[in-house]
């Protein structure tokens, strides 16, 4: 069993902070049989109280055709609180059913939480000339706060036959309910106002755009994941073995079902290096921060493809050096 606890003070106004708690129950009830218990905990904090900043400068410039020295300030307020949690909680149960066949269970749950209360952000810009007299502001307001959460439980049974010392079977089938709730609040809003006198009479022109954003759309949906996979090791020879495999995924949210195959390739050569070699497609399901980042789109939750290559080497120096 672990635990951190981790605080940082970014600026004088800011806080950022973690803890994390996770650990591991075993128990054997019999010789051949395990069962583990796997969990998980951990939170992330961070916050920032109201903060000023300030900037001015000034330099020459032209209005209407005309020298002048313009100067410019800046006044910008920010404060935010922000908070994310994840989860997860396993039970695996391993048995070994013969001397040729091996089962192992697996339920699981997680979850992923993320909550920011109102971030608010007060921005001022102001611009002067002294000649023509020119006068102009812009203010700016935003704010936002969003729920969002992903949850998924998930139940696994898998099987490892030993079909002869030279090949073996390894198969599996998983159903999982996966869950998405997002609900955003966020605008923005913005006023401006200049004031131009003598060039060549006094103009005095408002402009309020009033609210320029409001976005509350809400998700909230769940879909079942079915997946299985069968992949056949062979090992012709005590250096060379060879893993072959298929694996199928349904996702109901998106309605659409994928294959994809996968290879594994091992082989020893006589100086005691060890070559590997693996190429493999895989179908994932969107993450916690794609989701978070995205706009909302009925195109977020599809699955994701991915195609890995690896080639790789292992050296065995000694009993205790490889690389």
């Amino acid at each position: 069993m672990g635990y951190l606890v981790k605080e940082v003070n970014i600026i004088p106004n800011a806080y950022a902070g973690y803890y994390d708690i996770q650990g591991n129950i075993a128990w054997h009830p019999t010789d051949v049989s395990k069962v583990k218990i796997d969990y998980l905990y951990s939170k992330d904090d961070a916050s920032q109280s109201p903060a000023n900043l300030y900037g001015a400068s000034s330099q020459k410039g032209t209005f209407h055709g005309k020298e002048t020295m313009i100067a410019q300030s800046s006044d910008n307020v920010e404060t935010f609180d922000d908070h994310y949690s994840n989860a997860l909680l396993a039970l695996h149960y391993d048995d070994v059913v013969n001397e040729n066949l091996a089962t192992h269970t697996l339920i699981y749950y997680s979850g992923d939480f993320g909550h920011q209360t109102p971030v608010q952000e007060n921005s001022l810009y102001v611009t002067y000339a002294a000649f023509p007299q020119l006068w102009s502001s812009w203010l700016e307001e935003k704010g936002q706060n969003y729920k969002l959460s992903m949850t998924s439980f998930s139940m696994r049974e898998e099987i490892d036959y030993i079909l002869s010392p030279l090949m073996n079977f390894n198969a599996g089938v998983e159903a999982k309910r996966n869950s998405y709730i997002y609900n955003p609040d966020m605008y923005s809003t913005s006023i401006m106002k200049t004031n131009v006198n003598h060039f060549p009479d006094t103009t005095v022109e408002v402009v309020n755009s009033g609210q320029t954003m409001m976005d509350t759309t809400s998700i909230n949906a769940a879909g079942v994941i079915v997946d299985g996979f069968l992949q056949q090791r062979m090992r012709f020879t005590d250096q060379f073995r060879l893993t072959l495999g298929v694996r199928y995924d349904y996702f109901s949210l998106a309605k659409e079902g994928r294959y994809s195959l996968r290879a594994n390739l091992f082989y020893s050569t006589p100086p005691g290096i060890d070559l590997i070699a693996s190429w493999g497609i895989y179908y994932q399901l969107p993450t916690y921060n794609q989701l978070k980042m995205s706009e909302p789109s009925a195109n977020n939750t599809q699955m994701q493809k991915a195609t890995q290559y690896f080639v790789g080497f292992k050296k065995i120096m000694s009993d205790r050096f490889d690389f």
